[in-house]
């Protein structure tokens, strides 16, 4: 997926962009003045990857550093919270018993469904948000 956040756009973009924010600023707050403190704008494209695996050997990835999803409803932050939270126990059943749980395989297959979902939940979410037409 597109690694940058941040698109920066051409000028006639970056424009219509700030022409929204500061329209959006004077309907809220009633104030032009306020409105007016708004410089620059930009928009956010949807940023969206992860491994192809979240272990190798020994090794284990969760969290950011497994899948990146755009930052639109804290779906990344729950990802690697639940990543966590389900990893643990195998974890201290692998430490105890020094062999590697079998769950662990249906735990990454998991995982990795459930990043690429949010992945898909980020982008229709960032898609929604975005202004559109009258129609």
């Amino acid at each position: 997926g597109d690694r940058a956040l941040e698109r920066a756009g051409d000028s006639a973009e970056a424009d219509a962009a700030t022409a929204r924010l500061r329209t959006a600023v004077a309907e809220r707050t009633g104030s032009d003045a306020e409105a007016s403190t708004v410089s620059h704008a930009t928009t956010f494209g949807v940023a969206r990857s992860r491994l192809t695996a979240l272990r190798v050997g020994r090794v284990l990835a969760i969290g950011d550093a497994a899948h990146e999803v755009s930052p639109i409803g804290g779906q990344g932050m729950n990802l690697g919270l639940i990543d966590a939270v389900t990893l643990a126990p195998l974890l201290a059943r692998w430490i105890r018993y020094g062999d590697a749980p079998p769950e662990l395989a249906a735990w990454e297959r998991a995982r990795l469904r459930a990043a690429d979902l949010s992945g898909r939940l980020a982008a229709a979410n960032t898609t929604l948000g975005r202004p559109h037409g009258a129609a």
